[in-house]
């Protein structure tokens, strides 16, 4: 008989199935999402290596810190918190995230010219949050911007107050409060400039989503 092959694991699909399971566990009544307060800390690192995740692993992770409440925002693999002297904890669950690189082989064309083609490689691995180790001292300050980024447009400030909009700055995070009808914005020194948009912008952009959602 011919010998059966395990299904291939979608790497996507699995992250994305992740972020989903999160998203169910979280009470729309009582939603903060993770902008300000996570990104003040700076985008999830690896200790180990000192290299910031990037892509869909900044989302998986921001979300799996914030519904877990974790602490720190830096993240290595089991066997790399071995090698730092430290252990996971017995009983901690993982994270997963995408490490993406790509090979270049040397193949012949028909033609008989050799020519580099590039093969992308996926893998999967499961990381632990620094707070979910023990033998490893976990830095839980939150970096505070040096300065404010966001610049305040008196227009759209007017604009608010004349709607009548309850807007209160009583956490670091930007959530709408159903039960007590007010949107929350988190100080404008925690918004930090991204690769598509400033501080100000993002500042903006989610008190308008947040005031539309009302």
């Amino acid at each position: 008989m011919p010998k059966a092959h395990a299904p291939k694991t979608d790497i996507h699909q699995d992250i994305t199935n992740n972020i989903i399971e999160i998203l169910d566990q979280v009470d729309l009544n009582d939603y903060q999402p993770p902008f300000a307060a996570l990104a003040a800390q700076g985008l999830p690192k690896n200790p180990i290596t000192n290299n910031h995740y990037q892509g869909v692993n900044i989302l998986a992770l921001w979300f799996n810190q914030q519904a877990r409440k974790l602490p720190s925002n830096q993240w290595a693999t089991f066997k790399q918190w071995q090698e730092k002297g430290a252990h996971v904890r017995k009983g901690e669950k993982g994270s997963r995230v995408i490490f993406y690189k790509t090979l270049t082989k040397t193949e012949e064309n028909n033609n008989g010219e050799k020519e580099d083609i590039k093969i992308p490689m996926l893998r999967l691995y499961t990381v632990f949050n620094a707070s979910q180790v023990e033998g490893y001292e976990v830095d839980q300050t939150q970096p505070i911007p040096d300065q404010d980024r966001v610049d305040c447009i008196s227009l759209i400030d007017e604009f608010c107050q004349k709607t009548g909009a309850d807007i209160r700055h009583i956490e670091d995070e930007a959530y709408y409060s159903i039960l007590e009808d007010y949107i929350n914005m988190p100080d404008t020194s925690l918004f930090l400039e991204t690769e598509k948009a400033s501080a100000t912008e993002n500042y903006y952009f989610h008190g308008a989503r947040l005031a539309f959602s009302a």
